[in-house]
């Protein structure tokens, strides 16, 4: 797996321990929840994780909504919220190959450390 820093000062710290059974935690009309978490102490610094596929290309991974990231990676899984608009511009600015949205990760693959 691998990261790549942008600064966007839009960005969400990352929400560890999410329970997915929570009554709603705020408003994501319009966003997009990424993996990634803060990089840096500046508001808006950020790393998103890239995770590499089987057949060697790279992908973002989107999720649509917080409880499709929780059941597709798990409740330790660090994320950011930007723009849904945004999306594909951090996949050019980040060179990845594809972006996945609301993909359930083996759970061999997912965070079970809150991330870190």
């Amino acid at each position: 797996m691998a990261s790549m820093e942008f600064d966007r000062p839009s960005a969400a710290p990352p929400v560890l321990g999410v329970d997915p059974g929570q009554p709603a935690m705020g408003d994501f009309a319009g966003l997009a929840l990424l993996l990634g978490r803060s990089s840096g102490p500046e508001v808006g610094e950020v790393t998103l994780e890239i995770r590499g596929l089987d057949d060697g290309t790279t992908a973002l991974l989107a999720y649509g909504s917080l409880s499709a990231l929780v059941t597709g990676c798990g409740s330790e899984q660090p994320w950011i919220a930007v723009p849904a608009e945004a999306v594909d511009r951090l996949a050019i600015e980040a060179q990845v190959d594809v972006v996945l949205w609301d993909v359930d990760l083996p759970r061999e693959l997912r965070h079970t450390d809150g991330g870190r």
